[in-house]
């Protein structure tokens, strides 16, 4: 069997996870007040565009993982990579609403051909040796992508406006996904499981990961208002973006920290330490004012992502074993993304409607302790 090169698949499984999640996702905030100003619209109405686009991810990335083979494997990445790369440049053309829509459900399909499910099967498959550190490198890049990338797009649409704002999107997405074209990385098919085993996989159990992770999705969702926080509390939009900096340098740091954490003192241990890290953020963001604090507390609050974007995926892998991992995962995977997508236009409405982001903040920190608890409940039930 040919021997996979770990550096080259570690590589460009960073560059995917900043691509398919740290721009075409973590960025996708960076528009919404321009465009929706543009356009006359609320912000949670347009926000609606990006959950139309990760509810199509989580569906089509139920499918890919069943149709994918090693023979068709580059075509479908080069074809979800080139989808994603068109949908974002036609936003640029945009003049009605329904038209991002429309795109969103292409960006979306594209997306899952490369999204984190396919990232996490990849490196399973192929990655034997401290799996949580070299997941949670590759994972932290998503976060990357977005400190990055957002303050490149907000100065750019500052300057030229919007339209030249998803331009500039679309051909930064076409060199961190060439990489990725060119060289010839594999995929290795799953084995079938039995039919006892499919049948048993949606019970009670898995339910009740369904319900901690949809606690647990509604949080990063602020992640892509963080610019609108920012502006709520007094600071330009300039300054604001520097917030969603903040938040996904906590991205990567967090994911990094998680990964090597999950490997010396496990899973479960690094996600209450995240938690608490988390919540100490949200309410850093909830009372502060001052540039410094709301700084602080926009990284704090980025521990979230190492949970939801890495130690539910390892938690998967603990409580199913590797040979269920990826029969389970690409549905939890779909569920958190559903919650994630709807939570994004949930928190621009709770603006809308009480014109502060304090009801969301306090909504995240009370879902957080819930999760965490439940998440804990789900060990101790599976150990017994």
């Amino acid at each position: 069997m040919k021997k996979d090169n770990d550096f080259a698949v570690i590589l460009l499984m960073c560059l995917m996870a900043a691509s398919s999640v740290g721009l075409s996702t973590n960025c996708t905030g960076v528009f919404f007040t321009p465009v929706s100003a543009a356009l006359g619209i609320r912000r949670g109405t347009l926000a609606i565009y990006a959950t139309i686009s990760s509810i199509t991810t989580g569906l089509v990335t139920m499918i890919i993982p069943r149709i994918l083979t090693e023979k068709n494997f580059k075509k479908v990445l080069i074809s979800g990579m080139m989808c994603n790369i068109l949908a974002i440049f036609c936003m640029s053309f945009c003049n009605r609403v329904w038209q991002f829509y429309l795109l969103a459900m292409l960006m979306g399909a594209g997306n899952s051909c490369f999204s984190m499910v396919i990232i996490t099967i990849i490196l399973n498959s192929l990655i034997h040796e401290n799996l949580g550190t070299k997941t949670g490198l590759v994972l932290s890049f998503s976060g990357l992508g977005g400190a990055v990338f957002n303050p490149v797009l907000a100065s750019v649409i500052e300057k030229h406006g919007w339209q030249s704002g998803y331009r500039i999107m679309a051909m930064i997405m076409l060199l961190l996904c060439l990489p990725s074209m060119v060289y010839p990385i594999r995929f290795i098919a799953a084995r079938k499981t039995d039919r006892e085993k499919r049948h048993s996989l949606i019970d009670g159990f898995m339910f009740r990961i369904f319900l901690a992770a949809i606690l647990l999705q509604v949080i990063p969702a602020l992640g892509q208002h963080m610019i609108g926080i920012g502006t709520d509390k007094g600071l330009t939009a300039s300054q604001a973006a520097y917030l969603t900096s903040a938040c996904m340098i906590a991205n990567v740091s967090f994911k990094l920290l998680a990964g090597s954490l999950s490997d010396h003192l496990g899973t479960l241990k690094t996600i209450a330490i995240m938690a608490i890290v988390n919540v100490a953020g949200d309410l850093m963001l909830l009372s502060g004012s001052s540039m410094g604090m709301l700084l602080l507390g926009a990284f704090l609050y980025g521990a979230v992502y190492a949970i939801s974007g890495l130690l539910i995926s390892l938690m998967c892998k603990d409580l199913y074993g590797a040979q269920q991992y990826r029969e389970a995962y690409p549905v939890i995977s779909f569920v958190s993304t559903v919650t994630y997508a709807l939570s994004v236009s949930v928190v621009g409405y709770m603006y809308d409607f009480t014109g502060s982001y304090g009801l969301p903040l306090t909504v995240a920190t009370v879902f957080m302790v819930l999760s965490t608890l439940m998440m804990a409940a789900l060990y101790r039930t599976k150990r017994l």
